[in-house]
């Protein structure tokens, strides 16, 4: 599977505060089947999801969303994806699979949306 590192400033637990710093955590993107079933209502081909375990304390938690998700070596990252969704409760108590929804960047609608908002921005 490919993996990407997720950046974000989110909490550690739902309630806490928002990281003084910015934290950084590699990821495995899943098969879509899974995604379907964490977000059926959500998932399309727009999207990509991770699946991650609370036994490693990791993962997107609250104030994470928006964060980029990058891929690549690290003279040639890129980002692939942006926080969409992470879950709804993100203590570190969970032991069952966490999922996050990413909106995927190579997706040409998206990739259009962002250099057309882009250009209106910079007019």
């Amino acid at each position: 599977m490919k993996t990407g590192t997720l950046l974000g400033w989110g909490a550690f637990q739902p309630g806490n505060q928002p990281s003084s710093f910015l934290r950084r955590i590699e990821l495995e993107i899943s098969q879509d089947v899974l995604c379907k079933e964490e977000f059926p209502k959500l998932f399309g081909e727009q999207n990509f999801c991770t699946i991650y375990t609370r036994t490693e304390n990791y993962g997107a938690c609250v104030g994470d969303s928006g964060g980029p998700f990058v891929v690549g070596s690290s003279d040639r990252r890129k980002v692939f994806g942006i926080l969409s969704k992470g879950p709804a409760y993100c203590s570190s108590n969970r032991t069952e699979p966490v999922a996050g929804l990413f909106a995927r960047l190579t997706n040409k609608d998206i990739a259009d949306w962002i250099k057309k908002t882009s250009k209106k921005l910079n007019d």
